[in-house]
């Protein structure tokens, strides 16, 4: 016989997933609250059925029931995360303000006006994107004079902005320019329209941030390549309607698709649901970063170029082949004794 009975592991198993994520720690986030489903707050695009019968993960495309929400956040096999719902969950070892939540009746939330935060001076947004992200400088100023990067004024943070097909700002997404990593939107923002370095060819790139947007730009016109011409747009992570809304706002406008998201599991991930997606309309090419992510390579590239003295076309080259790169620097001459 099992631990539990079958009414038990039944209870257990269909438990409500919006209690469950609150016993794990999530807070609602209102502001971003569609008609069926609850955002999270700091979740990494995590949401779960006001119905309680599941969640799904953008970033990831990971969904499920309650039980294997616990299983991923806490990393627990099968069995245990059954002694984790049942002892935190249905027994109601949560807080008792959570259980309000979970128990109310929710009504839709007013989603937040959208407003921009207020702009400063970019003294630190330019160093920020200069020399510790290695961007163009051309890049940087070009996407600062049409309005697309500001500095915010209470924090210094760096804001990326995305517009819609008229030209009005609806979306902001904000990086910290100091050693902390912060990462956060501005009120209201709609996701749905990302950040785009737009270009006049009939070739998208898509890009999961726009540092990762911009890196590439800068790689192309490292390359002496025209880094004005493709349209690169930031999913703000792997947000496939992102890409939806950018293809309808600009219909017959592109041909191709470069695919262009994280080296890693979600960005691979995301990847393959582009090209099934997306592939029968448009030539669909997943183009994946040599590291991690664009930003990578750019420091990488640039780091080697400094080292050996050398264009990038040689590092391109190390790159597909592997053969090291010959140091054009002469070493420093020998210091000769001094008599007098």
């Amino acid at each position: 016989m099992g631990k539990y009975s079958d009414d038990q592991w039944k209870n257990i198993t269909n438990v409500n997933c919006v209690d469950t994520a609150l016993a794990l720690g999530f807070a609602i986030d209102e502001n971003n609250t569609d008609k069926k489903a609850f955002h999270l707050k700091d979740s990494d695009g995590l949401y779960v059925w006001k119905s309680g019968s599941g969640f799904y993960q953008f970033t990831t495309g990971d969904k499920g029931r309650a039980i294997d929400l616990v299983m991923k956040v806490l990393d627990l096999n099968h069995g245990k995360a059954l002694d984790w719902i049942n002892d935190n969950v249905l027994n109601g070892k949560f807080t008792e303000h959570q259980r309000r939540l979970s128990n109310q009746k929710y009504e839709e939330p007013k989603k937040a006006d959208f407003v921009l935060p207020k702009k400063t001076k970019p003294s630190n947004a330019y160093a920020y994107l200069l020399q510790k992200r290695g961007i163009d400088k051309e890049i940087v100023s070009d996407l600062f004079n049409n309005g697309s990067i500001f500095q915010e004024a209470d924090r210094r943070n760096c804001c990326f902005v995305g517009f819609d097909k008229s030209g009005e700002a609806k979306y902001c997404t904000i990086r910290g320019t100091g050693d902390a990593k912060y990462r956060g939107e501005a009120g209201g923002s709609d996701k749905k329209f990302g950040f785009a370095i737009n270009g006049n060819s009939s070739v998208l790139k898509v890009f999961e941030s726009p540092i990762d947007a911009m890196s590439h730009a800068s790689l192309a016109k490292m390359s002496g390549l025209d880094w004005k011409a493709d349209t690169r747009l930031s999913l703000g992570g792997c947000f496939i309607p992102a890409l939806e809304q950018h293809l309808a706002d600009h219909p017959d406008c592109y041909n191709e698709i470069w695919v262009c998201l994280d080296n890693d599991k979600a960005g691979k991930k995301t990847a393959a649901k582009i090209k099934e997606k997306f592939g029968g309309g448009y030539n669909v090419k997943v183009k994946f970063p040599r590291g991690k992510d664009y930003n990578d390579d750019l420091i990488e590239a640039k780091s080697l170029m400094n080292e050996h003295g050398c264009e990038f076309g040689e590092v391109l080259k190390h790159w597909k082949t592997d053969e090291p790169i010959e140091s054009r620097s002469e070493p420093p001459p020998e210091r000769q004794l001094e008599l007098a």
